[in-house]
């Protein structure tokens, strides 16, 4: 499994009806990424 929009692989992420490159998958990174944190 690639990693799509930098995310890293093997982490359980939820598919998200965008083609990759679209702002709303940046913005699931990017609640992501504050889960990561916390």
């Amino acid at each position: 499994m690639a990693s799509v929009g930098g995310l890293k692989p093997g982490r359980s992420v939820p598919r998200v009806p965008c083609g990759g490159h679209s702002p709303c998958l940046a913005r699931h990174a990017q609640s992501l990424e504050i889960r990561d944190v916390n």
